[in-house]
């Protein structure tokens, strides 16, 4: 059977090139990390440079991707699939 061009693209998103493994889906909760976390970088690229509070922006910086990484995980486990029942 001919593989088509939208064969190839469903294939490209869904396996891995190296292992050959399936890798699922981006989830609403990924997707919000990545949007939070883009948007984060652009914010403080936009600040001035100030030498005397780097080690304040760093610390900043730190506590905002340890709380979007938090809110990632909590909605990763509230969303967990169910194990599938031998049978």
């Amino acid at each position: 059977m001919a593989r088509t061009s939208s064969d190839l693209a469903v294939v490209r998103s869904t396996t891995s090139r190296l292992t050959g493994t399936i890798i699922a889906p981006p989830t609403p909760a990924t997707d919000r990390l990545l949007t939070a976390l883009e948007e984060l970088v652009r914010r403080h690229r936009a600040l001035p440079v100030d030498d005397e509070h780097d080690g304040l922006r760093a610390e900043l910086i730190a506590a905002e991707v340890a709380h979007e990484l938090s809110i990632t995980r909590s909605a990763l486990l509230r969303h967990r699939p169910l194990p599938r029942l031998a049978g």
